[in-house]
């Protein structure tokens, strides 16, 4: 082996070690991404609440409910997606589109979130602020739609 071969070998595995040391969490915790948990678009801000309260109140879900409780989480991300699509997006039909689409997930959590009042799977305080942070939502979605 070379000795350039060598010490190129060697620096390799010296930043081996060090990506072995690194700690994704602070990068998170100091927003190292630049990822904007403050939007200045509020329907953005609502549904980032929304999803933080529904993490946190299906935490102890029963398991027999796990398929109402993931179809909860992926249908909030999803309202989230159709949301920031068509906020990002300088197409207007698309954001109609999106904003359709946004609302039509609206729809479905509130159903969600009636059968989980039906079935008890988590307190009815906890539905009723779910419930809240859903209405937020969807003024916001019924203005953003006729706004553009």
């Amino acid at each position: 082996m070379k000795p350039e071969e060598r010490i190129e070998k060697n620096q390799v595995l010296e930043n081996s070690k060090e990506w072995n040391n690194v700690s994704v969490e602070y990068d998170f915790d100091n927003n190292v991404f630049g990822f904007v948990m403050e939007e200045k678009f509020k329907l953005l801000n609502y549904t980032y609440t929304y999803i933080d309260k529904v993490y946190d109140d299906v935490a102890n879900f029963p398991k027999k409910h796990e398929m109402i409780k993931k179809q909860l989480v992926k249908t909030s991300f999803e309202l989230l997606e159709r949301i920031s699509a068509g906020n990002f997006s300088h197409n207007k039909k698309y954001k109609k589109q999106m904003a359709d689409e946004a609302v039509a997930k609206v729809k479905t959590l509130y159903f969600l979130l009636h059968i989980i009042e039906k079935n008890k799977m988590i307190s009815t305080k906890m539905i009723h602020k779910l419930r809240l942070q859903l209405d937020n939502i969807s003024k916001c979605l019924v203005g953003w739609r006729k706004a553009i």
